[in-house]
């Protein structure tokens, strides 16, 4: 399972819709006993190269978490896990970190270095989300018992407090709250679901473009409210910059022009985040040449960007589009 993460659909995590539940920061609770299913297998090398194989660990309670090093939630979580594994491996408690990065150890290993992870940490990929009925954002954590049964599943980051209360009363073998009703948790994942889109294209005009000419070209841009995506200079290394980028056409690409981003603060992250939020425009500077032929064209290009709200992140898209355009003397 070496091939860097492939993000699958978001129908897929249906499938675990029986005891998944959907993020609540603050209100800890584990399914029932009998409604509990079996964490699905698996064996990744970790960071030194040494087998990780989930169902060695049954007779101990193991946090599994799905992370990446773009995601600014998962930072805020990884000091806690190590915080955990420490103070409760004499229990029979581990934390296992699998980690979903497009370029694999070569950005995993220096980020566990920077952040100091201490505990286990593995690659994962396509067959392994596709294992955990698909994964459409980050962090994801399963609680699992001693006897390799997930007793909850986190989408999106939850407070320390829970993640410690759930730890304990897995020790303990205590559950003494009851899960939602499906129907509850359907709804959630309805909405969850239709999160997963956030940034579109508003309606833009066709731009006149003289030939011999240089035109500027805006493209407006919508994100769904309380959303943030990096700006093109995001504050480290480990983040995805906003970038837009045009395919071969009648126009030649000579700059684009992002707006001034926003300095923002978030609970995860110690220093303000570069970001953009809300409606914003990005500008691409054209020329168009001597030899271009009169008349309406389109161009099309890409806009890669990756998207978080205050406790989860989505993965990087890369989004298709395109501007008219009419070519004139």
């Amino acid at each position: 399972m070496t091939k860097p993460a492939l993000w699958i659909g978001a129908a897929a995590i249906a499938a675990y819709l029986s005891f998944a539940t959907f993020e609540e920061p603050d209100r800890p609770y584990l399914q029932p006993e009998r409604d509990r299913k079996p964490a699905p297998d698996f064996i990744l090398k970790d960071s030194s190269g040494a087998a990780t194989k989930l169902s060695d660990y049954r007779g101990q309670v193991v946090l599994l978490n799905f992370w990446a090093s773009w995601c600014g939630p998962c930072r805020e979580e990884i000091p806690w896990f190590t915080e955990f594994e420490r103070q409760f491996k004499d229990r029979g408690f581990t934390v296992l970190g699998v980690a979903f990065d497009e370029r694999g150890w070569t950005t995993v290993k220096p980020y566990m270095k920077w952040s100091n992870i201490d505990y286990s940490v593995s690659l994962g990929g396509a067959d392994l989300m596709t294992l955990y009925g698909g994964v459409d954002a980050l962090p994801e954590t399963f609680m699992i018992d001693r006897q390799g049964r997930i007793a909850r599943m986190h989408i999106g980051a939850a407070g320390k407090s829970t993640y410690r209360k759930e730890i304990l009363d897995l020790l303990s073998s205590e559950s003494s709250v009851v899960s939602y009703q499906l129907s509850v948790i359907r709804g959630q994942f309805t909405a969850f679901a239709q999160s997963a889109v956030v940034l579109a294209v508003t309606a833009s005009m066709p731009v006149q473009a003289k030939i011999g000419a240089t035109v500027d070209a805006k493209l407006p841009l919508e994100l769904r409210s309380g959303y943030h995506v990096q700006s093109n200079t995001p504050t480290d290394k480990y983040l995805i910059p906003l970038k837009l980028t045009w395919n071969p056409g009648p126009l030649q690409p000579a700059a684009v022009v992002y707006p001034k981003p926003l300095m923002e603060k978030y609970s995860f992250s110690p220093q303000p985040q570069s970001v953009f939020s809300g409606n914003f425009e990005l500008t691409t500077k054209f020329k168009v040449p001597a030899g271009a032929i009169a008349g309406p064209t389109a161009m099309t290009g890409k806009l890669r960007y990756q998207a978080c709200n205050d406790t989860m992140c989505l993965p990087p898209r890369n989004m298709d589009v395109s501007l008219q355009v009419d070519i004139i003397r």
